[in-house]
């Protein structure tokens, strides 16, 4: 399902989608770690660009922001929140996506759930299908993706979860080609989460998101071959997918990726092993990526 609507109509079904949050005090506690874990791995792929604004620092609000960017990207965290501060009281949305960013990994900052959301609300509402800047277009569809993340299952002492808004949001997204929200919407449809199960579904929005390399959905494409329950039995295809997540995923995904590579590696035969590495290569070569495929330095 991909949706196909007009500027006005895509505003009105943002703000549907975003109504509300009820933010309640107390921390935020973990989510599934183990369903999760990788839930938030955004690797940008045509047609959302890379995160990353590139332009003249004309006013101070432009300076605050380019300067806040040099911080982040230095890991001087410190000085980019302040930098960032001052570019969103100018009303720059794209510094309030990077202060979303922070919060949300406990970059420089105490990790914060409400905190997060609040930003990525302050880049949501700016959405507009017609907005001619990439970037900033960008960085609104994953803000809306990201309030799916929360909405889907919830914070607690912070936000309820709210499983259609998240499908709302998710659709959103993923009719920007977001492998994110398509891979949210994917696992909802596996799990009947807040809608009817339908594995079809799922498997299609999962293989749109694996298909621009977006890592959990690589992995979890493998799990499904391997255990063969959704789609059949198919151990060279698990091979292939593993392989393809292990070639992107970053340093901290990279032992769960391996394991798996080696478990299914260990159950294949010879002839099956051979044909999933010979599948990799395959996609690798037709997708026009390479093998060491580096992840943008602003994708979490």
């Amino acid at each position: 399902m991909r949706i196909s609507e007009g500027p006005a109509a895509g505003c009105r079904r943002l703000f549907l989608a975003l109504g509300a949050v009820a933010v309640m005090n107390g921390a935020g506690a973990a989510q599934d770690a183990a369903f999760l874990s990788q839930f938030h791995s955004f690797v940008p792929a045509g047609p959302m660009a890379e995160p990353a604004p590139v332009r003249k620092a004309a006013t101070k609000v432009g300076k605050a922001m380019l300067d806040g960017l040099v911080a982040y990207r230095s890991q001087r965290y410190a000085e980019a929140l302040g930098n960032f501060e001052k570019a969103v009281r100018g009303g720059e949305p794209l510094a309030a996506w990077y202060l979303g960013e922070m919060y949300r990994l406990g970059r420089g900052v105490a990790a914060s759930p409400a905190r997060a959301i609040g930003f990525y609300q302050q880049v949501a509402r700016v959405y507009d299908p017609n907005e001619p800047r990439p970037q900033v277009l960008s960085l609104c569809v994953d803000a809306v993706a990201r309030l799916g993340d929360y909405y889907r299952d919830g914070v607690e002492n912070v936000l309820a979860a709210d499983p259609e808004r998240a499908y709302r949001l998710y659709a959103l997204a993923a009719s920007h080609g977001h492998p994110g929200a398509q891979y949210g919407l994917a696992t909802m449809y596996l799990r009947g989460l807040g809608l009817k199960r339908n594995p079809t579904q799922g498997f299609k929005w999962l293989s749109l998101a694996a298909g621009k390399r977006y890592v959990p959905a690589q992995i979890l494409l493998g799990d499904l071959y391997r255990e063969g329950d959704i789609v059949g039995q198919d151990r060279s295809r698990a091979i292939m997918w593993y392989t393809l997540a292990g070639q992107t995923a970053r340093p901290e995904a990279q032992p769960q990726v391996s394991a798996r590579l080696e478990f299914v590696v260990s159950e294949a035969s010879p002839s099956e092993r051979e044909a999933g590495e010979a599948r990799a290569t395959r996609w690798t070569r037709k997708n026009g990526f390479a093998a060491t495929a580096p992840v943008p330095a602003d994708a979490e």
